[in-house]
Protein backbone atom coordinates (compact mmCIF):
# COMPACT_ATOMS: atom_id res chain seq x y z
CA UNK A 1 0.00 0.00 0.00
CA UNK A 2 2.67 1.94 0.91
CA UNK A 3 4.15 1.53 -2.24
CA UNK A 4 1.29 2.42 -4.56
CA UNK A 5 1.20 5.56 -2.52
CA UNK A 6 4.96 6.43 -2.95
CA UNK A 7 4.38 5.45 -6.62
CA UNK A 8 1.52 8.40 -6.90
CA UNK A 9 3.32 11.19 -4.95
CA UNK A 10 6.07 10.48 -7.57
CA UNK A 11 3.95 10.90 -10.62
CA UNK A 12 2.33 13.72 -8.93
CA UNK A 13 5.63 15.28 -8.48
CA UNK A 14 6.97 14.55 -11.90
CA UNK A 15 3.60 15.93 -13.60
CA UNK A 16 4.63 18.96 -11.51
CA UNK A 17 7.97 19.04 -12.72
CA UNK A 18 7.03 18.67 -16.62
CA UNK A 19 4.70 21.30 -16.37
CA UNK A 20 7.27 23.83 -14.23
CA UNK A 21 9.93 22.76 -16.80
CA UNK A 22 7.32 23.63 -20.03
CA UNK A 23 6.41 26.83 -18.44
CA UNK A 24 9.89 27.41 -18.08
CA UNK A 25 10.39 26.56 -21.37
CA UNK A 26 7.69 28.41 -22.53
CA UNK A 27 8.71 31.54 -20.87
CA UNK A 28 12.53 31.37 -22.29
CA UNK A 29 10.98 31.30 -25.85
CA UNK A 30 8.87 33.98 -24.81
CA UNK A 31 11.95 36.30 -23.29
CA UNK A 32 14.03 35.17 -26.74
CA UNK A 33 10.85 36.27 -28.90
CA UNK A 34 10.92 39.15 -27.10
CA UNK A 35 14.45 39.89 -26.99
CA UNK A 36 14.27 39.40 -30.55
CA UNK A 37 12.03 42.00 -31.06
CA UNK A 38 13.53 44.25 -29.58
CA UNK A 39 16.18 43.76 -31.40
CA UNK A 40 15.11 44.39 -34.81
CA UNK A 41 13.48 47.96 -33.60
CA UNK A 42 17.00 49.69 -34.50
CA UNK A 43 16.43 53.36 -32.46
CA UNK A 44 17.38 56.31 -35.24
CA UNK A 45 16.03 54.03 -38.31
CA UNK A 46 13.15 55.68 -41.33
CA UNK A 47 9.73 54.78 -39.69
CA UNK A 48 8.87 52.92 -42.83
CA UNK A 49 11.78 50.94 -41.99
CA UNK A 50 11.29 50.74 -38.08
CA UNK A 51 7.15 49.60 -38.93
CA UNK A 52 8.78 46.85 -42.14
CA UNK A 53 11.06 45.24 -39.25
CA UNK A 54 8.00 45.10 -36.59
CA UNK A 55 5.60 43.80 -38.65
CA UNK A 56 8.19 41.12 -39.80
CA UNK A 57 9.37 40.52 -36.85
CA UNK A 58 5.49 40.02 -34.58
CA UNK A 59 4.29 37.62 -37.44
CA UNK A 60 7.91 35.64 -36.87
CA UNK A 61 7.33 35.69 -33.34
CA UNK A 62 4.00 34.80 -33.06
CA UNK A 63 2.59 33.86 -35.82
CA UNK A 64 -0.39 35.15 -37.96
CA UNK A 65 -1.95 35.30 -41.19
CA UNK A 66 -1.66 39.89 -41.09
CA UNK A 67 0.25 41.98 -39.17
CA UNK A 68 -1.57 45.47 -39.08
CA UNK A 69 -0.06 48.93 -37.77
CA UNK A 70 -2.62 52.16 -37.46
CA UNK A 71 -0.87 55.46 -35.91
CA UNK A 72 -1.92 58.84 -35.64
CA UNK A 73 0.68 61.84 -37.41
CA UNK A 74 -0.29 64.94 -38.20
CA UNK A 75 -4.30 64.78 -37.46
CA UNK A 76 -4.25 61.98 -40.11
CA UNK A 77 -4.65 58.15 -39.52
CA UNK A 78 -2.10 56.13 -41.07
CA UNK A 79 -2.49 52.11 -41.92
CA UNK A 80 0.24 49.79 -42.54
CA UNK A 81 -0.10 45.90 -43.20
CA UNK A 82 2.66 43.30 -43.83
CA UNK A 83 1.42 42.93 -47.73
CA UNK A 84 3.28 46.77 -48.56
CA UNK A 85 -0.32 49.04 -48.34
CA UNK A 86 0.09 52.06 -46.97
CA UNK A 87 -2.22 54.65 -46.87
CA UNK A 88 -4.25 57.66 -45.06
CA UNK A 89 -7.46 56.28 -43.66
CA UNK A 90 -10.67 58.76 -43.67
CA UNK A 91 -12.58 56.57 -41.64
CA UNK A 92 -12.18 53.50 -39.41
CA UNK A 93 -13.87 50.43 -41.08
CA UNK A 94 -12.13 47.56 -38.13
CA UNK A 95 -15.26 47.46 -35.73
CA UNK A 96 -11.96 46.17 -33.48
CA UNK A 97 -9.73 49.10 -34.19
CA UNK A 98 -12.45 51.61 -33.78
CA UNK A 99 -13.23 49.84 -30.34
CA UNK A 100 -9.36 50.36 -29.12
CA UNK A 101 -9.41 53.90 -30.41
CA UNK A 102 -12.71 54.72 -27.84
CA UNK A 103 -11.83 52.47 -24.78
CA UNK A 104 -7.63 51.93 -25.07
CA UNK A 105 -7.67 48.32 -23.98
CA UNK A 106 -6.21 45.31 -25.35
CA UNK A 107 -8.65 42.77 -27.09
CA UNK A 108 -7.82 39.47 -27.41
CA UNK A 109 -11.09 37.68 -30.31
CA UNK A 110 -11.16 33.60 -30.70
CA UNK A 111 -11.75 32.45 -34.02
CA UNK A 112 -11.79 29.38 -35.05
CA UNK A 113 -8.86 27.83 -37.42
CA UNK A 114 -11.02 26.80 -40.63
CA UNK A 115 -12.46 29.79 -40.39
CA UNK A 116 -8.63 31.23 -40.45
CA UNK A 117 -8.14 29.20 -43.30
CA UNK A 118 -5.13 27.98 -41.54
CA UNK A 119 -3.99 24.30 -42.19
CA UNK A 120 -2.51 21.62 -40.06
CA UNK A 121 -1.92 22.98 -36.84
CA UNK A 122 -1.86 21.57 -33.51
CA UNK A 123 -4.22 23.76 -32.32
CA UNK A 124 -7.79 24.13 -33.52
CA UNK A 125 -8.36 28.09 -31.93
CA UNK A 126 -6.33 31.11 -33.21
CA UNK A 127 -6.78 34.62 -32.10
CA UNK A 128 -7.11 38.02 -32.88
CA UNK A 129 -4.84 40.68 -31.08
CA UNK A 130 -5.17 44.41 -31.39
CA UNK A 131 -2.86 46.40 -29.10
CA UNK A 132 -2.64 49.69 -28.30
CA UNK A 133 -0.01 52.04 -28.23
CA UNK A 134 -0.38 54.26 -25.30
CA UNK A 135 1.58 57.32 -24.54
CA UNK A 136 0.42 59.07 -20.82
CA UNK A 137 -2.65 57.93 -21.39
CA UNK A 138 -3.23 58.86 -24.77
CA UNK A 139 -3.50 56.50 -27.70
CA UNK A 140 -1.14 57.06 -30.35
CA UNK A 141 -1.75 53.94 -32.84
CA UNK A 142 -2.52 50.18 -32.32
CA UNK A 143 -1.33 46.97 -33.54
CA UNK A 144 -3.76 44.01 -35.26
CA UNK A 145 -2.26 41.04 -35.16
CA UNK A 146 -4.95 38.45 -36.83
CA UNK A 147 -5.13 34.19 -36.74
CA UNK A 148 -2.31 34.57 -33.89
CA UNK A 149 -1.54 30.55 -32.79
CA UNK A 150 1.14 31.85 -30.34
CA UNK A 151 0.50 31.02 -26.45
CA UNK A 152 -1.60 33.68 -24.66
CA UNK A 153 0.33 33.69 -21.98
CA UNK A 154 3.12 36.01 -24.64
CA UNK A 155 0.70 38.78 -23.65
CA UNK A 156 2.66 39.04 -20.33
CA UNK A 157 5.69 38.89 -21.86
CA UNK A 158 4.91 41.14 -24.52
CA UNK A 159 3.32 44.28 -23.01
CA UNK A 160 6.71 45.82 -21.88
CA UNK A 161 7.68 45.43 -25.34
CA UNK A 162 4.38 47.19 -26.73
CA UNK A 163 4.96 50.07 -24.11
CA UNK A 164 8.34 50.48 -25.38
CA UNK A 165 7.32 50.19 -28.86
CA UNK A 166 5.22 53.16 -28.14
CA UNK A 167 7.91 55.30 -27.27
CA UNK A 168 9.96 54.66 -30.25
CA UNK A 169 6.83 55.29 -32.38
CA UNK A 170 6.21 58.80 -30.65
CA UNK A 171 9.80 59.66 -30.99
CA UNK A 172 10.10 58.78 -34.41
CA UNK A 173 7.12 60.99 -35.34
CA UNK A 174 8.07 63.88 -33.20
CA UNK A 175 12.15 63.80 -34.69
CA UNK A 176 10.09 63.73 -38.28
CA UNK A 177 7.94 66.28 -37.30
CA UNK A 178 10.45 68.76 -36.26
CA UNK A 179 12.53 67.77 -39.47
CA UNK A 180 9.33 68.45 -41.87
CA UNK A 181 9.20 71.68 -39.73
CA UNK A 182 12.91 72.52 -40.06
CA UNK A 183 12.88 71.91 -43.93
CA UNK A 184 9.96 74.31 -44.64
CA UNK A 185 11.05 77.13 -42.73
CA UNK A 186 14.21 76.53 -44.67
CA UNK A 187 12.32 76.13 -47.92
CA UNK A 188 9.61 79.24 -46.75
CA UNK A 189 13.10 81.52 -45.83
CA UNK A 190 14.35 80.59 -49.69
CA UNK A 191 10.60 81.91 -51.18
CA UNK A 192 10.87 84.65 -48.53
CA UNK A 193 14.30 86.00 -49.82
CA UNK A 194 12.70 85.65 -53.54
CA UNK A 195 9.02 87.27 -53.06
CA UNK A 196 11.05 90.68 -51.15
CA UNK A 197 13.98 90.54 -53.52
CA UNK A 198 11.97 90.59 -56.45
CA UNK A 199 9.72 94.11 -55.65
CA UNK A 200 12.50 95.72 -54.10
CA UNK A 201 14.83 95.44 -56.88
CA UNK A 202 11.94 96.56 -59.25
CA UNK A 203 10.54 99.26 -57.31
CA UNK A 204 14.65 100.46 -57.10
CA UNK A 205 15.18 99.84 -60.84
CA UNK A 206 11.92 102.04 -61.60
CA UNK A 207 12.71 104.59 -59.37
CA UNK A 208 16.51 104.92 -60.31
CA UNK A 209 14.73 105.10 -64.06
CA UNK A 210 12.57 107.82 -63.22
CA UNK A 211 15.58 109.78 -62.35
CA UNK A 212 16.70 110.22 -65.70
CA UNK A 213 16.38 113.32 -67.38
CA UNK A 214 15.28 112.73 -70.78
CA UNK A 215 12.01 111.07 -69.46
CA UNK A 216 9.07 111.23 -71.56
CA UNK A 217 5.63 111.39 -69.73
CA UNK A 218 4.96 108.23 -71.04
CA UNK A 219 7.41 106.44 -69.52
CA UNK A 220 7.55 108.35 -66.39
CA UNK A 221 4.45 107.00 -66.01
CA UNK A 222 4.81 103.37 -67.02
CA UNK A 223 7.79 103.59 -64.53
CA UNK A 224 5.64 104.53 -61.52
CA UNK A 225 3.26 101.99 -62.62
CA UNK A 226 5.64 99.31 -62.05
CA UNK A 227 7.28 100.82 -59.06
CA UNK A 228 3.45 101.38 -57.42
CA UNK A 229 2.50 97.62 -57.62
CA UNK A 230 5.70 96.31 -56.78
CA UNK A 231 5.02 98.64 -53.35
CA UNK A 232 1.50 97.30 -53.39
CA UNK A 233 3.14 93.51 -53.76
CA UNK A 234 5.40 94.27 -51.06
CA UNK A 235 3.06 95.48 -48.59
CA UNK A 236 0.91 93.10 -48.90
CA UNK A 237 3.75 89.99 -48.36
CA UNK A 238 4.54 92.24 -45.36
CA UNK A 239 0.76 92.28 -43.60
CA UNK A 240 0.39 88.67 -44.20
CA UNK A 241 3.80 87.86 -42.72
CA UNK A 242 2.93 90.03 -40.08
CA UNK A 243 -0.84 88.59 -39.50
CA UNK A 244 0.69 85.11 -38.87
CA UNK A 245 3.14 86.37 -36.29
CA UNK A 246 0.46 88.06 -34.42
CA UNK A 247 -2.14 85.13 -34.82
CA UNK A 248 0.77 82.78 -33.64
CA UNK A 249 1.46 84.69 -30.46
CA UNK A 250 -1.77 85.12 -30.06
CA UNK A 251 -1.75 89.23 -30.42
CA UNK A 252 -4.60 89.37 -32.63
CA UNK A 253 -8.05 91.22 -31.53
CA UNK A 254 -11.57 90.78 -33.22
CA UNK A 255 -13.42 93.80 -33.95
CA UNK A 256 -16.76 93.18 -34.26
CA UNK A 257 -18.94 94.96 -36.21
CA UNK A 258 -22.60 94.60 -37.53
CA UNK A 259 -22.35 93.42 -41.52
CA UNK A 260 -24.88 91.71 -44.15
CA UNK A 261 -23.19 88.86 -45.39
CA UNK A 262 -24.82 89.43 -48.74
CA UNK A 263 -23.05 93.32 -48.98
CA UNK A 264 -19.90 91.83 -48.06
CA UNK A 265 -20.33 89.31 -50.91
CA UNK A 266 -21.25 91.84 -53.51
CA UNK A 267 -18.45 93.93 -52.31
CA UNK A 268 -15.85 91.38 -53.16
CA UNK A 269 -17.05 90.48 -56.63
CA UNK A 270 -16.91 94.19 -57.56
CA UNK A 271 -13.27 94.01 -56.26
CA UNK A 272 -12.48 91.13 -57.61
CA UNK A 273 -14.19 91.76 -61.23
CA UNK A 274 -11.23 93.44 -63.39
CA UNK A 275 -8.80 90.38 -62.16
CA UNK A 276 -10.95 87.94 -63.28
CA UNK A 277 -11.54 89.47 -66.54
CA UNK A 278 -7.88 90.03 -67.72
CA UNK A 279 -7.89 86.39 -67.28
CA UNK A 280 -11.40 85.68 -68.83
CA UNK A 281 -12.90 84.05 -66.10
CA UNK A 282 -16.09 84.30 -64.92
CA UNK A 283 -16.73 85.65 -61.63
CA UNK A 284 -20.16 84.41 -59.92
CA UNK A 285 -21.51 84.65 -56.72
CA UNK A 286 -24.43 83.36 -54.70
CA UNK A 287 -25.26 84.78 -51.22
CA UNK A 288 -28.29 81.57 -49.53
CA UNK A 289 -28.88 84.20 -46.84
CA UNK A 290 -31.87 87.20 -46.80
CA UNK A 291 -30.22 90.22 -47.88
CA UNK A 292 -31.34 92.37 -44.87
CA UNK A 293 -29.48 89.79 -42.24
CA UNK A 294 -27.40 91.30 -39.96
CA UNK A 295 -24.44 89.43 -37.92
CA UNK A 296 -22.09 90.30 -35.74
CA UNK A 297 -18.78 89.11 -36.15
CA UNK A 298 -14.97 91.05 -37.77
CA UNK A 299 -16.32 92.11 -41.14
CA UNK A 300 -12.68 93.28 -41.89
CA UNK A 301 -11.17 89.90 -41.09
CA UNK A 302 -13.54 87.92 -42.95
CA UNK A 303 -13.02 89.86 -45.77
CA UNK A 304 -9.60 89.41 -45.74
CA UNK A 305 -9.76 85.58 -45.48
CA UNK A 306 -12.85 85.65 -48.18
CA UNK A 307 -9.62 87.49 -50.53
CA UNK A 308 -7.09 85.35 -49.91
CA UNK A 309 -9.67 82.55 -51.54
CA UNK A 310 -10.59 84.40 -54.31
CA UNK A 311 -6.96 85.73 -55.08
CA UNK A 312 -6.17 81.88 -54.64
CA UNK A 313 -8.83 81.24 -57.21
CA UNK A 314 -8.13 83.36 -59.90
CA UNK A 315 -4.14 82.50 -59.78
CA UNK A 316 -4.44 78.91 -59.95
CA UNK A 317 -7.17 78.93 -62.75
CA UNK A 318 -7.06 79.26 -66.16
CA UNK A 319 -9.98 78.94 -67.94
CA UNK A 320 -13.91 78.47 -66.49
CA UNK A 321 -15.38 80.02 -63.30
CA UNK A 322 -15.09 81.29 -60.21
CA UNK A 323 -17.60 80.49 -57.80
CA UNK A 324 -18.43 82.61 -54.29
CA UNK A 325 -20.87 81.41 -52.21
CA UNK A 326 -22.05 82.41 -48.30
CA UNK A 327 -24.70 80.35 -46.51
CA UNK A 328 -26.17 79.51 -42.60
CA UNK A 329 -25.05 76.30 -41.43
CA UNK A 330 -26.96 76.28 -38.44
CA UNK A 331 -28.05 79.39 -36.64
CA UNK A 332 -30.18 79.53 -32.90
CA UNK A 333 -31.38 81.92 -30.87
CA UNK A 334 -27.84 84.09 -30.32
CA UNK A 335 -25.21 82.69 -32.67
CA UNK A 336 -24.93 81.48 -36.31
CA UNK A 337 -22.05 79.06 -37.74
CA UNK A 338 -21.81 81.24 -41.30
CA UNK A 339 -19.77 79.21 -44.08
CA UNK A 340 -18.10 81.04 -47.00
CA UNK A 341 -16.60 79.37 -49.80
CA UNK A 342 -14.68 79.84 -52.93
CA UNK A 343 -14.59 77.15 -55.85
CA UNK A 344 -13.35 77.28 -59.13
CA UNK A 345 -12.41 74.97 -62.37
CA UNK A 346 -8.69 75.40 -62.09
CA UNK A 347 -5.39 72.88 -61.33
CA UNK A 348 -7.01 70.80 -58.15
CA UNK A 349 -5.11 69.16 -55.64
CA UNK A 350 -3.54 65.85 -55.45
CA UNK A 351 -5.35 63.97 -52.72
CA UNK A 352 -1.83 63.39 -50.89
CA UNK A 353 -0.94 66.74 -51.14
CA UNK A 354 -4.01 68.41 -49.23
CA UNK A 355 -2.42 67.89 -45.47
CA UNK A 356 -0.01 70.91 -46.74
CA UNK A 357 -2.18 73.34 -47.62
CA UNK A 358 -3.11 75.22 -44.30
CA UNK A 359 0.48 74.41 -42.79
CA UNK A 360 2.45 78.13 -42.23
CA UNK A 361 5.60 78.24 -44.57
CA UNK A 362 4.34 75.65 -46.86
CA UNK A 363 3.42 75.32 -50.51
CA UNK A 364 2.71 71.93 -52.45
CA UNK A 365 6.35 72.00 -54.47
CA UNK A 366 8.94 74.38 -55.44
CA UNK A 367 7.59 74.70 -58.58
CA UNK A 368 4.44 76.40 -57.49
CA UNK A 369 6.41 79.00 -56.40
CA UNK A 370 7.89 79.41 -59.15
CA UNK A 371 5.03 79.46 -61.69
CA UNK A 372 2.36 81.02 -59.85
CA UNK A 373 4.85 83.33 -56.92
CA UNK A 374 3.25 83.59 -53.34
CA UNK A 375 4.27 82.35 -50.04
CA UNK A 376 2.13 80.04 -48.78
CA UNK A 377 1.01 81.84 -46.00
CA UNK A 378 -2.91 83.13 -47.24
CA UNK A 379 -4.60 79.81 -46.25
CA UNK A 380 -2.56 80.04 -43.16
CA UNK A 381 -4.04 82.58 -42.01
CA UNK A 382 -7.68 81.67 -42.98
CA UNK A 383 -7.57 78.76 -41.28
CA UNK A 384 -5.92 80.05 -37.90
CA UNK A 385 -8.28 83.04 -38.10
CA UNK A 386 -11.04 80.72 -38.45
CA UNK A 387 -10.22 78.66 -35.61
CA UNK A 388 -10.34 82.33 -33.89
CA UNK A 389 -13.70 83.18 -34.85
CA UNK A 390 -14.85 79.75 -33.60
CA UNK A 391 -14.56 77.79 -36.93
CA UNK A 392 -13.17 76.00 -39.09
CA UNK A 393 -11.51 75.36 -42.95
CA UNK A 394 -10.93 73.08 -45.27
CA UNK A 395 -10.73 71.92 -48.83
CA UNK A 396 -12.34 69.87 -51.30
CA UNK A 397 -10.65 69.21 -54.45
CA UNK A 398 -9.92 66.78 -57.73
CA UNK A 399 -6.29 67.08 -59.47
CA UNK A 400 -7.18 68.98 -62.87
CA UNK A 401 -10.93 69.91 -62.17
CA UNK A 402 -10.76 72.00 -59.59
CA UNK A 403 -10.94 73.08 -55.75
CA UNK A 404 -13.44 74.47 -53.00
CA UNK A 405 -12.06 75.96 -50.04
CA UNK A 406 -14.12 76.99 -47.44
CA UNK A 407 -14.49 78.13 -43.80
CA UNK A 408 -16.85 78.36 -40.79
CA UNK A 409 -16.95 80.95 -38.01
CA UNK A 410 -19.75 81.69 -35.64
CA UNK A 411 -21.44 85.52 -35.36
CA UNK A 412 -23.66 87.03 -33.19
CA UNK A 413 -27.46 86.89 -35.06
CA UNK A 414 -28.03 90.96 -34.69
CA UNK A 415 -32.22 91.08 -34.05
CA UNK A 416 -34.00 93.83 -36.22
CA UNK A 417 -35.39 95.63 -33.02
CA UNK A 418 -31.22 96.64 -32.11
CA UNK A 419 -30.19 98.29 -35.26
CA UNK A 420 -33.54 100.25 -35.57
CA UNK A 421 -31.97 101.52 -32.00
CA UNK A 422 -28.49 102.67 -32.34
CA UNK A 423 -28.08 104.37 -29.13
CA UNK A 424 -29.04 101.17 -27.46
CA UNK A 425 -26.53 98.94 -29.64
CA UNK A 426 -23.18 97.77 -28.32
CA UNK A 427 -21.36 97.77 -30.68
CA UNK A 428 -18.84 100.31 -32.24
CA UNK A 429 -20.08 101.15 -35.63
CA UNK A 430 -22.86 102.64 -33.66
CA UNK A 431 -21.66 104.26 -31.26
CA UNK A 432 -19.18 106.42 -33.37
CA UNK A 433 -22.22 107.59 -36.11
CA UNK A 434 -24.24 109.63 -33.49
CA UNK A 435 -21.62 112.27 -33.68
CA UNK A 436 -20.65 112.21 -37.35
CA UNK A 437 -23.07 114.32 -39.96
CA UNK A 438 -23.12 111.50 -42.07
CA UNK A 439 -25.36 109.80 -39.98
CA UNK A 440 -25.35 105.90 -39.98
CA UNK A 441 -28.26 105.19 -38.31
CA UNK A 442 -30.69 106.17 -41.47
CA UNK A 443 -28.40 105.06 -44.49
CA UNK A 444 -28.27 108.84 -45.58
CA UNK A 445 -25.92 111.52 -46.15
CA UNK A 446 -26.06 114.58 -43.88
CA UNK A 447 -24.08 117.31 -46.36
CA UNK A 448 -24.84 121.13 -45.62
CA UNK A 449 -24.82 122.57 -48.98
CA UNK A 450 -21.46 124.04 -48.66
CA UNK A 451 -20.36 120.69 -47.73
CA UNK A 452 -22.19 119.40 -51.02
CA UNK A 453 -20.57 122.23 -53.14
CA UNK A 454 -17.74 121.16 -51.52
CA UNK A 455 -17.92 117.77 -53.00
CA UNK A 456 -18.99 118.23 -56.56
CA UNK A 457 -15.75 120.39 -56.93
CA UNK A 458 -13.39 117.51 -55.31
CA UNK A 459 -14.85 115.40 -57.84
CA UNK A 460 -14.47 117.92 -60.68
CA UNK A 461 -10.68 118.57 -59.31
CA UNK A 462 -10.12 114.79 -59.83
CA UNK A 463 -11.48 114.51 -63.09
CA UNK A 464 -8.90 117.41 -64.13
CA UNK A 465 -5.69 115.14 -62.01
CA UNK A 466 -7.01 111.90 -63.89
CA UNK A 467 -7.27 113.78 -66.94
CA UNK A 468 -3.77 114.85 -66.33
CA UNK A 469 -2.73 110.79 -65.29
CA UNK A 470 -1.39 112.42 -62.32
CA UNK A 471 -0.38 110.52 -59.20
CA UNK A 472 -1.68 113.00 -56.94
CA UNK A 473 -4.98 111.27 -57.80
CA UNK A 474 -4.84 108.56 -55.33
CA UNK A 475 -4.72 111.00 -52.87
CA UNK A 476 -7.40 113.05 -53.68
CA UNK A 477 -9.71 110.28 -54.14
CA UNK A 478 -9.14 108.92 -50.68
CA UNK A 479 -10.77 111.55 -49.04
CA UNK A 480 -13.25 111.66 -51.64
CA UNK A 481 -13.82 107.84 -50.58
CA UNK A 482 -14.30 108.68 -46.80
CA UNK A 483 -16.40 111.12 -47.12
CA UNK A 484 -18.81 108.76 -49.42
CA UNK A 485 -18.29 105.94 -47.24
CA UNK A 486 -22.27 105.44 -46.84
CA UNK A 487 -23.45 106.98 -50.07
CA UNK A 488 -25.48 105.21 -52.57
CA UNK A 489 -22.19 104.86 -54.97
CA UNK A 490 -20.25 102.82 -52.13
CA UNK A 491 -20.18 100.06 -54.75
CA UNK A 492 -18.65 101.54 -57.48
CA UNK A 493 -15.96 103.58 -55.28
CA UNK A 494 -14.50 100.72 -54.40
CA UNK A 495 -14.42 99.21 -58.35
CA UNK A 496 -13.14 103.12 -58.66
CA UNK A 497 -10.48 102.90 -55.66
CA UNK A 498 -9.04 99.63 -57.47
CA UNK A 499 -8.84 101.49 -61.12
CA UNK A 500 -7.10 104.41 -59.08
CA UNK A 501 -4.61 102.67 -56.47
CA UNK A 502 -3.61 100.11 -59.62
CA UNK A 503 -2.79 103.33 -61.79
CA UNK A 504 -5.15 102.71 -64.33
CA UNK A 505 -6.31 106.57 -64.41
CA UNK A 506 -7.71 106.94 -67.85
CA UNK A 507 -9.97 103.98 -67.29
CA UNK A 508 -11.06 105.47 -63.79
CA UNK A 509 -11.90 108.51 -65.99
CA UNK A 510 -14.44 106.46 -67.97
CA UNK A 511 -15.74 104.50 -65.45
CA UNK A 512 -17.17 108.00 -63.94
CA UNK A 513 -18.46 109.47 -67.14
CA UNK A 514 -20.05 105.92 -68.16
CA UNK A 515 -21.66 105.36 -64.71
CA UNK A 516 -22.25 108.89 -63.80
CA UNK A 517 -21.33 108.51 -60.64
CA UNK A 518 -21.56 112.90 -60.10
CA UNK A 519 -25.18 113.06 -61.34
CA UNK A 520 -26.09 110.09 -58.66
CA UNK A 521 -24.63 112.11 -56.23
CA UNK A 522 -26.12 115.15 -57.13
CA UNK A 523 -29.61 113.03 -57.06
CA UNK A 524 -28.63 111.21 -53.50
CA UNK A 525 -28.19 115.40 -51.97
CA UNK A 526 -31.41 116.27 -53.67
CA UNK A 527 -33.26 113.36 -51.93
CA UNK A 528 -31.89 113.72 -48.68
CA UNK A 529 -32.50 117.17 -48.22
Amino acid sequence: MSNETELIQLQEKNKKLQTRVRRLSEDKANLYLTHHLMEILIVGEDIEIMLKNLMVGLCECVGGTDVEVYYWDEQNLHYANLQGIRVILNTIEDPLIAEIFEHQKFIEKDRSVTNAQLMSTATSVAWDWVIPLIINQQIIGAIKVSNMLGSAQMRTYLAPFFQHLALLLNNQLKTKAAEVANQAKSDFLAIMSHEIRTPMNAMLGMNEMLLSPDLVESDRIKYATIALKSGNNLLVLLNDILDLSKIETGKVSLEKLNFRPCELIQELCLLFKKSAENKRLELNSNCMIKKNKVYLADRNRLQQMLSNLITNAIKFTEQGAIYISISEISCDENNAILEFSVQDTGVGIAEDNRAKLFKPFSQLDSSTTRHYGGTGLGLSIVRQLSHLMGGKAGCESVLKQGSRFWFQVTAKVVPIDELSLPKNSSTKDFDSSVDQENSLSNDKLRFTLQQQQTMIQMWQELDGLLKKSLFSSIAHFKKINQMLSNSIISKELLVLSDLINTMCFKDARTYIQEHGLVKKLEEEFSDNE
